[in-house]
């Protein structure tokens, strides 16, 4: 006879251990956000974007335009200013922001 309780035993052992190695992914890309943003000096802003994702906003000044990201619940604000497609300068500013 089928033993269906050892199945389901099993079945939510591999679903536990998936979901924990999503959300421990998740936490790592996260923080990789918050990595050395001076590495991004000098960069394309394709780049970045694929790398971190669509900014939070986006708004021009002149010639220069500028890509915000929020970070740690929105407690920390990075800003990337790009000219000619390349990222040109960057800060941070809020609590617990790392590179500023």
């Amino acid at each position: 006879m089928f033993d269906y309780s050892k199945t389901f035993s099993r079945v939510f052992s591999c679903l536990g251990i998936s979901v924990a190695s999503l959300f421990v992914a998740a936490c790592a890309a996260t923080k990789g956000t918050e990595k050395n943003p001076e590495a991004w000096v000098e960069q394309a802003e394709e780049k970045l974007v694929k790398s971190w994702g669509p900014p939070a906003q986006v708004y021009q000044s002149g010639v220069r335009r500028f890509l915000v990201y929020l970070s740690n619940g929105s407690a920390c604000r990075y800003t990337f200013e790009i000219k000619d497609d390349k990222i040109v300068n960057w800060n941070a500013k809020g609590n617990d922001c790392r590179g500023n």
